[in-house]
């Protein structure tokens, strides 16, 4: 077993670029939901939380890239990337490492540079090519066990809008961009 890297806050968060996220279990709760009206028609839908949706808006407008690597996808997940401003979206992943190293390359981002957030086993190998690895609380125990920081939210319940607070508090950005809510134009 590989033992997990625990960098402490701070260390690579300021650094921090780009920030991958795993869709279900992450952004979602991970249930699925299937509807079929007749045997060649069906759809998915999935319930993304508004805080985590802010979340990432506001580190879209901070500067920063953001970009979702998935093993599904579909209509739902592209429709919110897009209205949350995502770079990216990698569906249908089978390998979520190689996956990351593209999508980095490809938004020219360093590793070191890159958070990867995920929720099960697929993302582990993603954890070891990435500047900085986070796990919702509700993960599962070998993905928490070896990511670099645990969020005390669940998937789809506020962990990746706790994450960026993170991030952007180790950038020391979060006053100044609190400051546009709470200050009077």
């Amino acid at each position: 077993m590989a033992a997990p890297r625990k960098l402490s806050l701070g260390t690579a968060l300021a650094d921090i670029e780009l920030f991958v996220l795993d869709v279900d279990g992450v952004l979602t709760q991970g249930g699925i939901e299937y509807s079929q009206s007749d045997t060649h028609t069906k759809s998915e839908s999935k319930t993304f939380i508004a805080r985590d949706g802010f979340g990432i808006a506001l580190w879209v407008k901070a500067g920063f890239k953001c970009a979702w690597c998935t093993g599904r996808g579909g209509g739902a997940v592209r429709r919110r990337a897009h209205e949350l401003g995502v770079q990216l979206v990698s569906e249908g992943s089978k390998d979520k490492a190689a996956d990351v190293r593209a999508i980095a390359t490809e938004l020219g981002v360093d590793l070191s540079r890159v958070a990867h957030m995920g929720d099960d086993w697929p993302d582990l190998a993603a954890f070891g090519v990435v500047g900085a690895a986070f796990a919702p609380a509700d993960a599962d125990p070998h993905v928490r066990d070896r990511a670099d920081y645990v969020t005390t939210a669940a998937g789809g319940r506020g962990a990746v809008r706790e994450a960026i607070a993170m991030i952007l508090d180790a950038k020391g950005m979060t006053e100044a961009l609190l400051a546009e809510y709470t200050d009077p134009a």
